[in-house]
């Protein structure tokens, strides 16, 4: 079952989808995109709410095979910058987030995302909402910032087991590390 509820407000989830970061000094990171279908809600008017975060780091010391991961008291916007949005009628600010990510195939995580959002709708949807999806993402594999597949596989190794990964050269000359498992 996939679930967006921002309060009490309930939206159909039309995708949702999730992409490691292998960055060039060898850090890996996450990003995270949720999107809703646009209906017209009883309590928020027309809305689609969507929720991204661009980069999160990889927590310290979690399991080497990347099969699950969790963050605590995420924000959006940390250090001067903004690392995602939630956005309904604007893009906001979301806070005190608790993110859980379990891998439930090679192709797929099981995504749990809660905390507290602004929306800015009305008295009751203002400030300080609070929001909740639990849903199936997609895994679009591992993004590489790192040109060189024998480099990128040293640093991938120091996260995962490697050889579960094949390196795709995409059209756009970007690098993508992909489960093996779906070939």
């Amino acid at each position: 079952m996939s679930l967006f509820q921002i309060k009490d407000a309930l939206f159909e989830i039309e995708q949702a989808a999730v992409v490691g970061i292998l960055n060039k000094d060898g850090s890996f990171a996450w990003a995270m995109d949720v999107e809703t279908k646009r209906i017209q809600s009883p309590l928020l008017g027309v809305a689609g709410p969507k929720i991204s975060i661009t980069t999160i780091p990889h927590p310290k010391g979690v399991n080497r095979d990347l099969s699950r991961v969790e963050w605590r008291n995420v924000r959006a916007y940390y250090d001067d910058n903004w690392h995602g949005d939630f956005y309904v009628y604007d893009a906001e600010e979301y806070y005190e987030c608790e993110i859980s990510l379990a891998r439930a195939s090679w192709n797929f995580y099981a995504l749990k995302w809660s905390g507290l959002c602004d929306v800015n709708w009305n008295e009751e949807y203002g400030k300080r909402v609070p929001f909740k999806i639990e849903t199936t993402a997609a895994f679009n594999g591992i993004l590489c910032n790192i040109d060189n597949e024998e480099k990128a596989r040293d640093a991938l190794a120091n996260r995962c087991n490697d050889h579960m990964f094949a390196w795709i050269e995409l059209q756009s000359g970007e690098h993508i590390f992909f489960p093996r498992e779906i070939f």
